[in-house]
């Protein structure tokens, strides 16, 4: 009953701040910027642009505070995403890649101090992109008054919609993927607390050129009792587990574990689609073409598959599915070359050298169906 008081609220605090918003822009730009010709039109089309503006700024202002309050907390900076153009320390140098994760419009990664199962600082570094939207939103409504009427305006709106992101990055609503959620996994749960650092630990040497395998074994054993009320921070645990599986070659395993972290719902869309999509691949590898991975190799998976032009693996997916199940090689050379353009970007060198091993695996896959 609490768990449904709490995602009723959100929903209701959602809409009434969303169309608070979408009221105050459509009903006063318009006004501001006086204009008489096709009012409706002109307000919805202002609207949308700038209120698409203002996100674009948001956006990288919320990971700044994540980024500012993890280096005043002890962390390390690891990688900073702002849409699909993300920026990777390595070697000690800021190295530009591309990379898309579907349902987030970016990222700031930090490898955490301590140990896994010490004490450390997580409650800066999970707020600051939160703090910073608020503080940020503040200081426009403030400076809106200062301002002429179009500028205060701009300013004042701006200043609503940083509010409105801090405050939905903070309500911590059950089944969602976000910095309450975290804060409130983190603050009730060791074992969430190990998983987080190890999450983080875990992707800053991914960063660096590690592969899955190189990964210490202990972090990801024993892995947690994964049931439905176990906070969403402890799948990464599964998720490095079944990296590390299929990087053995290990691919039933792999396969076993995806199936299991796909049952929860708390799993977020991008983690349900490159799971879905490394099952759909190891299928095809070890059972070849046929209706088992013909269930599994939908359009709808396909089509998701086919927007990560920036995921290795995602190209991988489609090669293996064009080779093994349906034998369009046509298909199967777009993937391979989206793959190579992908590569030279991808900012997990040791994910790409897996990727490029499994698209070899695939080929010998096919020359041996072709010879039998």
């Amino acid at each position: 009953m609490k768990r449904l008081f709490r995602k009723l609220a959100f929903i209701l605090i959602g809409a009434v701040m969303g169309i608070v918003l979408v009221a105050l822009y459509s009903a006063f730009l318009p006004v501001v910027l006086d204009l008489s010709l096709f009012p409706l039109l002109l307000s919805l089309l202002v609207t949308l642009v700038w209120m698409s503006v203002v996100f674009m700024f948001s956006v990288p202002l919320h990971e700044a505070g994540h980024l500012v309050f993890g280096l005043a907390t002890g962390y390390e900076f690891v990688s900073f995403r702002a849409g699909k153009t993300i920026w990777t320390k390595r070697d000690g140098k800021l190295v530009r890649g591309r990379c898309q994760v579907a349902g987030t419009a970016g990222q700031c990664l930090m490898s955490p101090p301590g140990q896994p199962d010490g004490a450390y600082p997580y409650v800066l570094y999970n707020l600051g992109g939160a703090l910073f939207n608020l503080l940020g939103g503040a200081l426009l409504l403030g400076i809106a008054f200062a301002l002429p009427s179009l500028a205060g305006f701009l300013c004042a709106s701006a200043g609503l919609t940083n509010l409105f992101m801090g405050l939905v990055n903070l309500l911590p609503l059950p089944d969602v993927c976000n910095d309450g959620v975290n804060l409130l996994a983190l603050r009730k749960g060791a074992e969430a607390r190990r998983a987080f650092w190890i999450t983080l630990a875990a992707n800053a040497r991914l960063a660096q050129g590690a592969r899955p395998l190189d990964l210490p074994a202990d972090w990801t054993q024993p892995l947690p009792d994964f049931t439905e009320h176990t906070p969403a921070l402890t799948f990464g645990l599964l998720v490095l587990e079944a990296a590390r599986r299929m990087d053995a070659g290990d691919y039933d395993q792999t396969i076993a574990l995806l199936n299991q972290l796909l049952q929860f719902p708390q799993v977020v869309p991008a983690q349900k689609l490159a799971s879905e999509g490394d099952v759909l691949l190891l299928t095809l590898l070890t059972k070849g073409p046929g209706p088992e991975a013909g269930k599994l190799c939908t359009p709808k998976l396909l089509g998701a598959l086919r927007a990560g032009k920036t995921s290795p693996p995602s190209q991988c997916t489609l090669y293996a599915a064009a080779r093994l199940q349906t034998g369009n090689e046509t298909d199967a050379q777009k993937a391979r070359a989206a793959f190579e353009k992908a590569a030279l970007t991808h900012p997990y060198p040791g994910e790409t050298q897996l990727y490029r091993e499994l698209f070899d695996a695939v080929d010998r896959k096919a020359d041996a169906l072709r010879g039998t």
